[in-house]
């Protein structure tokens, strides 16, 4: 339901493809994750190999919370239909320039 408007409303294409590059960025994580999990299960229990890929799974799910707020924020905008409050800031820049004195200046 939250897709249809990023993929139809041109105003938010901009948000949809913010939620791609995110959407790819978090799949890359995912695979970190797992692998660095796959090579802490392999290593010698306490040892640096096993600490260094803790750190790596540490880093990485650290990296996933800012891809969440990303995501959120994208599909906020196709929820509370940005793409009307876009155009609406838009009307009132306009506004505000036509009786800007000093737009001759510019």
């Amino acid at each position: 339901e939250y897709l249809t408007p990023l993929q139809t409303d041109k105003r938010l294409l901009k948000w949809l493809g913010l939620l791609e590059r995110t959407a790819l960025e978090a799949e890359a994580l995912q695979a970190e994750i797992r692998l660095r999990q796959k090579e802490a299960e392999d290593a010698p229990p306490r040892s640096r190999q096993a600490n260094d890929a803790q750190d790596a799974i540490r880093a990485a799910y650290d990296r996933t919370r800012g891809l969440d707020v990303r995501i959120r924020t994208a599909l906020s905008a196709a929820r509370d239909n940005f793409g009307d409050q876009l155009d609406a800031y838009k009307e009132f820049g306009d506004a505000l320039d036509a009786i800007n004195p000093f737009k001759m200046f510019r």
